[in-house]
């Protein structure tokens, strides 16, 4: 089953792809209601994520 939501989960559109593994569904949406937090501050989290393991498995390389 392919759908398409708005930005309040409301289901705009949908079809099945059961029999039809190539299904394509397209349908004109409108934007969500603002910025989303990624859009906001940008990749910041995943780097300091990364930055964290990096820090831990050095830490743990010279401890260990």
């Amino acid at each position: 089953m392919l759908t398409l939501s708005d930005a309040y989960g409301r289901i705009v559109a949908e079809t099945s792809s059961g029999q039809h593994p190539d299904a394509l569904l397209v349908c004109d949406l409108a934007s969500g209601p603002g910025a989303t937090l990624y859009t906001r501050w940008g990749d910041w989290f995943g780097w300091l994520a990364l930055g964290v393991a990096a820090v831990l498995l050095m830490w743990a390389a010279v401890v260990g």
